[in-house]
């Protein structure tokens, strides 16, 4: 008895990849009519049934994928909650229950990861939890550049060229007028490779146009009196024209802070926020913004993530989930 054809093998067939097919044959619109009915008659003819208990015990597979967040960044930032959104709607799209990893590293280990691979998620390389999780034997996607330290363990990845991002706008801040940008960040205890990427290209900004370049710190989801201190530092910049917040939510929480100072957001002084909030910083039109697409974002990570297990040839790929920027002032905003 010939073996039953599998998802995979229609993917070779057709020339796609298996999220594809798996997604034409589940009616996505995501997939051109004249894909799915070449999927659908591809199937009939090589005689493909949906079984996924039968495909699970051929696989041994446990039908279930994993999404590791670190645990300071769960509540703190509304992006990752977006992010693990779309995680969610794509592994249930693709026929795959989500576990996401939150109890302790020691616990997780213990009792194993029980799924077919993981994705993680700006993870640092002190992390004890996503350290344990890269030793396994479990194909991980990483959603942005991985640290150094899992590089080499590190399946593939699917990043955002923040490097970009930052020259974008302070491309379009400079074209409106602005004077000299001050950058706020994260401070040296959560320091991810987007962030990294951020502060070097600004540094290299600064340079090619000949302006003395000003970082200020604070930590991760900063109180009121914090933020104010480094807007304060920032408002004292001879010659300052604006300033750009790497973080998701700053630029958004400096609005009140900056009129609080005296200073009109938009008018005169640019504002930009290179990871745009979707509720305070996307709709306001005096702000500068980097929609990232998390919920896309998550989902091209788990496309990617099932890729790579059905083709381990895939390993080591390096897509680009692309972000958008949003101009200040744009009258289709909000």
């Amino acid at each position: 008895m010939a073996p039953p054809v599998t998802l995979l093998d229609l993917a070779r067939e057709l020339g796609l990849s298996k999220s594809t097919v798996s997604e034409a044959l589940q009616e996505s619109s995501r997939v051109a009519p004249a894909t799915r009915e070449r999927v659908r008659e591809a199937a009939a003819r090589l005689g493909y049934t949906t079984n996924r208990a039968a495909r699970s015990l051929r696989r041994s597979s446990t039908g279930a994928l994993g999404l590791y967040i670190p645990q300071g960044l769960r509540s703190s930032v509304h992006f990752y909650m977006e992010f693990a959104f779309g995680v969610a709607d794509e592994a249930a799209a693709q026929g795959y229950d989500l576990t996401l990893f939150a109890s302790s590293p020691e616990r997780a280990a213990s009792h194993g990861f029980q799924v077919d691979g993981a994705i993680i998620v700006d993870v640092l390389g002190d992390d004890l939890g996503a350290r344990r999780l890269v030793r396994t034997d479990i194909p991980i996607v990483s959603a942005g550049r991985p640290v150094d330290e899992f590089a080499e363990r590190i399946a593939a990845d699917v990043s955002i060229d923040h490097a970009a991002g930052a020259r974008r706008i302070l491309d379009a801040m400079a074209s409106s007028g602005a004077g000299r940008p001050a950058l706020i960040t994260s401070g040296p205890e959560f320091q991810p490779t987007w962030v990294v990427d951020v502060e070097r290209a600004y540094t290299a900004w600064c340079a090619e146009h000949g302006i003395p370049e000003a970082q200020l710190s604070v930590t991760i989801a900063p109180a009121e009196h914090e933020l104010r201190t480094a807007v304060e530092r920032a408002l004292a910049l001879p010659g300052l024209g604006g300033i750009v917040c790497a973080e998701q939510g700053l630029a958004g929480r400096c609005i009140g802070l900056l009129e609080q100072l005296g200073r009109a957001p938009g008018r005169d002084l640019q504002l930009a926020s290179l990871a745009g909030d979707p509720t305070t910083e996307l709709p306001d039109a005096r702000i500068w913004a980097m929609d990232l697409r998390p919920r896309e974002f998550g989902a091209e990570a788990v496309r990617l993530l099932l890729d790579v297990i059905a083709a381990p040839a895939l390993r080591g790929s390096h897509r680009t989930h692309a972000a958008e920027l949003v101009a200040a002032g744009a009258p289709s905003r909000g």
